[in-house]
Formats: C-alpha cells, sequence, structure tokens
C-alpha cells in the first residue's frame, strides 16, 4: 500500500511541477481531485492495516469474537467510505471539473 501511494504521488509530483511552471491556475484545479482521491486511498490503508493487526491476533490466540465483529464492522465502513469517496470524486472529475 505504502509503494502504491508512494509511486502515485511522485508521478503527480512531477507532473505538478512541469504545469506550474507553465500555468499555476491549472495546477490549483487538480487539488480537489487529488486531495479527496488520496483520502480515499489511505482510509483504505488505515482498513487494511486494522485488518491485518487483528487477524494477527487472531492468529496468536488472542480472539474474542466479540471485538473481532466490531473491528470488522469498523473496517467494513473504513473500506465502505473509502471506495464512495473515490467513486464521488470520480464523477465530479468526470462531469463537473472537466478541464479543457
Amino acid at each position: 500500500m505504502v509503494f502504491i501511494l508512494v509511486w502515485n504521488a511522485s508521478v503527480w509530483g512531477v507532473f505538478l511541477s512541469k504545469i506550474i511552471n507553465t500555468n499555476p491556475i491549472v495546477a490549483l484545479s487538480y487539488l480537489p481531485h487529488r486531495l479527496l482521491e488520496m483520502s480515499g486511498f489511505v482510509l483504505a490503508g488505515i482498513a487494511g492495516a486494522l485488518l491485518s493487526h487483528q487477524f494477527e491476533h487472531f492468529k496468536k490466540g488472542h480472539h474474542n469474537k466479540r471485538v473481532f465483529r466490531r473491528i470488522l464492522n469498523d473496517i467494513g465502513l473504513l473500506v465502505f467510505i473509502g471506495v464512495v469517496a473515490i467513486i464521488i470524486w470520480g464523477l465530479i472529475e468526470s462531469f463537473i471539473l472537466q478541464i479543457k
């Protein structure tokens, strides 16, 4: 997950550094997309870390089914919010913030 985030950030960093030199207003127009897309990725990363942590505890025998179910519900909520954020901002970018 970290590799994907770093790679994505580096690609956008190079892209925006090229655009800022020619037209800073266009570079600013990408800001809403980047912030909201990254929030979805970060939420998915947090959910993955929580899931990994819970499976590690479960594997070691430290399992309480009630706590495990609650954390799985929280993980599901984080994934749902992240996916919805990415979809909504993808639609907004496609239909409302069309840069020409």
